[in-house]
């Protein structure tokens, strides 16, 4: 009755449903119930044991648990860092140093992964911080904090899988998979448009859209799939598909004035297959024989189509078929997802605020120091390896200030009040409460997460109580002095998206340059180039730049790289290396109209040279819009 009263107040307040209140009140419950295990097992700083609670309760079941599994392992991984630390070295600057080069490693390592293996590095850093920063600013309780930390940690993650993972729904894999394969139904679809020609929609709105969508698809795999085996299993089918759907576009670049192609027929069957329910369909076979394509480029379609079918009939298969090992080398992948400038950077910020705010923690001899330097270390990690900070800084901002106040006058007048441990027990429930309806409501959901850390961080809630208000207030300065230049640095200075996408586009180029350098097979120019791209249009889109359209060009990369193994193919390699400076010179100008037409001279020697000549022609045309104006 009580608790139904509770429900009914605060979910009218925050203006949820019944269903979003009943989990609120869960979190909730999962935050008190492990606070109140750590308090009565007499673990110092009971209030770590909550702090999982807020991070690891996500919205499929397979988040949650993989969550939980990273948070304990980059927990564990960290404090064995940190002891190392501690224990192999007696300076305190040279301890401060070594964190912050743990702490740059694991802010870029974060992005060199994706998916939740990513938290479980962050995690790793961060947790080095936790132990050596209080080692070195506050000897006398660093070892006690590590070990309670840990225990904590263990606590925390247990609880909330046991409280809200049976009503936690599964991921929506199977809705993912059907998405990804009507967006591939798209590919085949803007390919027979450029087939006959013809479009309802203009082919490079079109082109725009489904470069998106698969960026879209390629970017959320990974968490779609977590905590499944199965599910990861299935990303290599993701993934064999966006790469196949790139070849089928690019391929479609190639082809100019086939009206009437003979394909068009049977690849709209194979679109509405890829659209069909019925999983046990057999897809329709292409006769290549109608096709008046020249060779080359029917080998390329021919292989990108049946890498598509095959990727498609996989992702849907019996789950004992979709392994890894079942795919060999048969398909054509993307390379892994690696974003070394943004990792860099990352590191270096990350890195550079750690070691700086610990080594102006010992010189000030600030009793807070310690949680400053802590605070700045934590939002720093957080910050930098999130997708888009410059969105997040405010929430962060404004939920670590409302935690610092609802800390300060919990430890002011409520705290001091608490004379039994039950007391203490039931004093932090309400906080949590507030907390679970902020988490859950869509407009504060953002700033709840550190509303409740920095809550828990400095209302030291299970600790002896401190009468001292000028004490209490200087503990809450600590966070407030660290989140906010932070936070404001994110707002102010956003990360520069084009630059890092122009990063991506320059790695297109270098590539290519090195094509014409030596030789290399399709399938990893493939592999290696459709990253590229995928990364350029995600930091586009990060930017906000992609509401304007996508660069032109893009795909035109692809075909060039294709040219360009083609030629390092040939038997007869008269001039070639005369033809590869000249293909040198045109990658970086490519609107040089000499080297075009010097380009252009070498036809006449060969058929298949002639071919590849042409395909080269046709793709410039593209890859100099995207490359012309820098």
């Amino acid at each position: 009755m009580v608790v139904q009263a509770m429900t009914n107040l605060f979910s009218n307040f925050f203006d949820i449903d019944s269903n979003k209140a009943i989990h609120a009140f869960r979190l909730a419950a999962a935050a008190w119930i492990a606070f109140a295990i750590a308090v009565l097992f007499e673990i110092p700083n009971p209030y770590w044991a909550s702090m999982p609670i807020w991070v690891v309760a996500q919205s499929s079941r397979g988040l949650l648990f993989e969550r939980g599994f990273y948070r304990i392992l980059g927990t564990v991984v960290g404090a064995l860092i940190g002891f190392g630390i501690t224990h192999f070295f007696h300076s305190p600057y040279i301890e401060i140093i070594l964190l912050g080069f743990i702490v740059a490693a694991c802010s870029g390592g974060a992005h060199m992964l994706r998916g939740v293996q990513s938290y479980g590095v962050t995690l790793t850093g961060i947790t080095a911080a936790i132990i050596v920063l209080p080692s070195v600013l506050v000897p006398e309780v660093s070892g006690e904090l590590a070990i309670s930390r840990v225990q904590c940690t263990l606590i925390g993650v247990i609880v909330v899988t046991l409280v809200t993972a049976f009503f936690t729904p599964e991921s929506p894999r199977k809705e993912f998979y059907r998405r990804a394969r009507d967006l591939t139904a798209d590919t085949i679809v803007y390919l027979t448009s450029l087939l006959k020609n013809e479009s309802v929609t203009d082919p490079e709105i079109q082109e725009a859209q489904l470069l998106q969508r698969l960026g879209d698809i390629d970017a959320n795999a990974a968490m779609v799939s977590a905590g499944s085996v199965e599910g990861y299993q299935r990303v290599q089918a993701v993934n064999a598909l966006i790469s196949a759907a790139l070849a089928v576009m690019a391929t479609g670049k190639s082809i100019q004035n086939y009206s009437g192609n003979g394909l068009v027929e049977e690849l709209t069957k194979l679109s509405d297959w890829l659209r069909s329910e019925d999983d046990d369909k057999k897809h329709p076979t292409i006769n290549w024989d109608s096709s008046n394509l020249n060779a080359h480029i029917t080998r390329r379609l021919k292989f990108s189509i049946d890498q598509l079918i095959d990727a498609a009939i996989m992702l849907l298969s019996s789950p004992t078929s979709a392994d890894a090992k079942s795919f060999g080398k048969k398909f054509q992948y993307l390379a892994p997802h690696r974003d070394l400038p943004l990792a860099i950077r990352a590191s270096v910020v990350a890195g550079m605020a750690t070691t700086l705010t610990g080594i102006i923690g010992l010189l000030s001899g600030w009793k807070y120091g310690e949680l400053a330097a802590m605070g700045v270390c934590i939002f720093s990690v957080v910050l930098g390896t999130i997708a888009q900070p410059r969105l997040i800084a405010p929430f962060m901002l404004m939920g670590a200030l409302s935690g610092a106040l609802f800390a300060t006058l919990y430890r002011i007048f409520l705290q001091p009040e608490l004379s039994t441990t039950m007391a203490v027990i039931v004093s932090v429930f309400p906080f949590f409460l507030l907390g679970g309806f902020a988490r859950t409501n869509k407009k504060t959901a953002a700033a709840a997460i550190d509303y409740n850390m920095v809550f828990l961080l400095a209302g030291q809630a299970g600790m002896t109580a401190s009468t001292n208000v000028p004490d209490i207030l200087s503990g809450a300065s600590a966070i407030v002095i660290a989140v906010i230049p932070v936070t404001l640095s994110h707002i102010f200075l956003p990360r520069p998206y084009i630059k890092l996408a122009e990063s991506a586009k320059t790695s297109i180029k270098k590539d290519l340059r090195e094509l014409t350098l030596k030789s290399t097979t399709s399938v990893e120019w493939h592999g290696r180039a459709g990253r590229h791209i995928l990364r350029h249009l995600l930091h586009l889109s990060y930017g906000g730049v992609l509401s304007q359209g996508t660069p032109r060009g893009l795909l035109e990369t692809l075909n060039l790289g294709y040219a360009f193994t083609e030629l390092h193919t040939l038997t007869n390699k008269n001039n070639l290396s005369e033809l590869m400076v000249v293909l040198r010179r045109l990658i970086e100008d490519p609107v040089s109209a000499m080297d075009i037409a010097q380009l252009a001279s070498f036809r006449g020697q060969d058929p298949r040279l002639d071919g590849i000549i042409q395909e080269t022609l046709v793709a410039l045309d593209g890859y100099k819009l995207l490359f012309s104006r820098e």
